[in-house]
């Protein structure tokens, strides 16, 4: 059944359709997706958005200049 204006979106299936194989499967496809997916969340923990922005935040009070724009600016992004 499908219900709507709901507060959630789920989805339920039978946990065995996991044990179904995929007959299309390409594990080494698989490999490298886990592999890229691996690095993206090392990079992520690396980058610290919020310290970041602190920093910019913080070089830029002493100038007066102070703005969103200029804080973007420092961090490269828009």
């Amino acid at each position: 059944p499908v219900s709507l204006g709901q507060k959630e979106t789920r989805l339920y299936f039978d946990p065995a359709i996991l044990d179904f194989q995929l007959w299309q499967a390409e594990p080494e496809l698989l490999q490298l997706h886990e592999q890229l997916a691996i690095e993206k969340l090392q990079e992520l923990a690396r980058y610290d958005l919020v310290g970041e922005v602190r920093r910019a935040i913080g070089s830029t009070l002493e100038s007066g200049e102070t703005t969103l724009e200029t804080v973007a600016a420092q961090l490269n992004i828009t």
